[in-house]
């Protein structure tokens, strides 16, 4: 027999974003107080973490020893003197990453915006530099 509490588990594993306690008590077809006070029970073990008021997601360092590494909202990057031949915008969506290119011929600079709705860990990271560095492999 499954508990409430393991089916919360299993159900916010499974998730791709946090989900509130309303979203969880249907997905579960547990009744919503039943819901709140797991989720509440599960988050004082450190087993779940509240991602932002009202929204929550399994806790990726319970039980691991050590915590995970921040992750970058909105980073730009700037290039100096780089040799450019076009002059142009490259807008790019890869998962959660929104990548923006600008390719200046005035000033001789690269410069590239990345917004990720989720943060940028070192993975989406490396992903953007790949992309970057390709897209100024074809462009140069």
């Amino acid at each position: 027999m499954v508990t409430a509490a393991q089916k919360i588990l299993q159900l916010l594993r499974t998730a791709d974003r946090p989900m509130s306690p309303s979203e969880i008590a249907r997905s579960t077809k547990l009744k919503p107080n039943i819901a709140r006070a797991r989720l509440s029970e599960l988050r004082k073990k450190g087993e779940v973490q509240r991602k932002f008021r009202g929204y929550y997601e399994c806790n990726p360092t319970y039980d691991v020893g050590f915590h995970t590494p921040p992750r970058v909202q909105n980073l730009r990057v700037t290039a100096k003197e780089v040799p450019i031949t076009v002059s142009d915008v490259y807008e790019r969506v890869v998962r959660n990453l929104r990548i923006r290119i600008t390719f200046g011929v005035k000033r001789g600079k690269i410069s590239y915006t990345v917004k990720a709705s989720k943060g940028l860990d070192l993975d989406g990271l490396r992903l953007c530099h790949a992309l970057v560095n390709t897209e100024c492999e074809v462009r140069g």
